[in-house]
This record gives structure tokens, sequence and C-alpha cells, in this order.
């Protein structure tokens, strides 16, 4: 102790994994350990996975097996070794399914795919109701202007068919609708047209 402040003094030894023969990782008998199997030395052949598996279903330790699975995916990455960890696995699929592990990356997956499901279809129908109002909307004004200021359809059809925002039909259908004659409807539509190109 010094300056009344209390010291802590950590010893600790950092091992390498992958310089450690398999076997001395299993001769410790420490079945935490084993799902660590894939990191070692051998770690990339089929009998260490085929040792980790044994080792930890002998040792009732089946919530292992899926943080065995992904310590082996980390290290096994071509496709030929992937196919192989998964039929490898798959052997013990109902065992994997029970453990709480496997359920709770499962749960954890489905709640962001729900999650990111929701918003993209919140966001698809947002945008799918709009586009329809806009087509409500353009119709509407067709009809305004058919009714009041027919020398002005082609070019209103020009310029308002391209126009998406619900909004700003909202207000063209109320300039249109006020305009006391066409030089004031002509001016409305070509407002539109001046937000387009600005």
């Amino acid at each position: 102790m010094t300056s009344g402040q209390e010291t802590l003094i950590f010893d600790f030894l950092v091992l390498r994994l992958w310089d450690i023969p398999s076997e001395e990782l299993l001769r410790k008998g420490l079945s935490g350990l084993l799902p660590l199997l894939p990191l070692t030395r051998e770690g990339r052949q089929h009998e260490t996975i085929d040792r980790m598996i044994q080792e930890l279903i002998a040792s009732k330790q089946l919530a292992l097996l899926p943080l065995g699975e992904i310590i082996a995916g980390l290290v096994w990455k071509d496709k030929s070794e992937q196919e192989w960890l998964r039929r490898r696995f798959a052997m013990y699929e109902d065992i994997l399914e029970d453990s709480w592990v496997y359920q709770e990356i499962l749960h954890k997956g489905l709640e962001q795919g729900i999650g990111k499901g929701f918003e993209q279809g919140m966001g698809k129908g947002i945008q799918h109701e709009r586009e329809q109002e806009a087509r409500r909307l353009r119709r509407a004004l067709y009809t305004i202007i058919q009714k009041r200021f027919p020398d002005l359809m082609q070019i209103a059809r020009d310029q308002i068919e391209s126009t998406t925002q619900p909004e700003t039909l909202q207000e063209l259908i109320v300039n249109i609708s006020l305009a006391l004659h066409i030089q004031e409807a002509q001016q409305a539509l070509d407002a539109v047209n001046g937000e387009h190109q600005g």
C-alpha cells in the first residue's frame, strides 16, 4: 500500500493456443476448455474436432457444443471444411437445439430479423401509401384542370406526372382551384416545374 491507495498486482501467462498441441489441452481434463481445441496446433484436423465433440458429450457439457462449433467455424474457413463441419455437427443438431446457448443465439437472431423486417416493411408501406396518395391527387388535379382550364391539360400532364410529393400536389389543387384566370393557373403549374428543377 502506497500513498493510502491499495495496489493490486496481477501475474498472468499468455498462452498461444495455436502453438500448444491438442493433447496438452486435453490432458488438463478441464471440460470448459474443450471448445478451444480448434484453436490449438492440430485444431484444423478432423480428429481434433471429433475428439472435442466426444469429450464434450462424455463430460455431459452439451451446452458447450455450439461454442465449439462457433470457434471451429472461425478456424475452418474453406468451403469444403465448412461443409464437413456442418455435417459433423448436424449429427448432434437435436442436442445443439436443446442447448440454452443455441436458444439464446436463435432468439437474438429472430429479434434482430423481426426488427429489421418490421422497419423495412413499415418503410415500404409508408412509401407505397404516399405513392397511392400522389396518384389520387394527380387524378383529382387533372379533373379540376380539365373542367376549369382545358387548354392547359397537356402542359399540366407534362409537369404534374413527375410530381411525387402529395403535399406539393395538394397545394397545386388549391392554387388551381383558386386561380381566377388561365395565367394564374399557368403560374401555379410553372411554380411546380420550378421546384423540380431547383
